[in-house]
């Protein structure tokens, strides 16, 4: 099976083949079950380190911008990428539930005035 422009993708399954088994040999699976476990302890130790980076101090306090109704009627989310963050940092510790209240707080201004900028580029609201 060869790759399409998607990519490897999650819970797929994939036949691993070689035109020369002597020459290019397939790794054994005993070193992919290695090397997949090194992998997943490795990117554990990683997401926490960063984790701890990003949440490293307190949250701003928010500008009081964003009131959970915006002018244009339509409601607001959270980055996906963001909540996520902000919900593993809670799940390890890293910050607790008004840092997490706090942070989603100010995500959610970020995104309401980055919605507010694209509406006035566009011409749809006035300064």
């Amino acid at each position: 099976m060869l790759l399409s422009s998607a990519g490897v993708k999650h819970g797929a399954l994939y036949e691993i083949i070689t035109s020369d088994p002597e020459e290019f040999p397939l790794p054994s699976f005993e070193f992919l079950h290695i090397k997949y476990a090194h992998q997943r302890a490795l990117a554990g130790m990683c997401a926490v380190r960063c984790l701890k980076e990003i949440f490293n101090e307190k949250p701003p306090k928010p500008r009081g911008c964003y009131t959970g109704k915006p002018d244009s009627g339509r409601s607001i989310n959270i980055f996906p990428g963001w909540s996520m963050l902000i919900q593993a940092a809670l799940d390890a510790g890293i910050i607790d539930e008004k840092d997490a209240e706090q942070w989603t707080r100010l995500a959610l201004e970020e995104r309401y005035l980055d919605e507010v900028r694209t509406q006035r580029r566009q011409g749809n609201i006035f300064a």
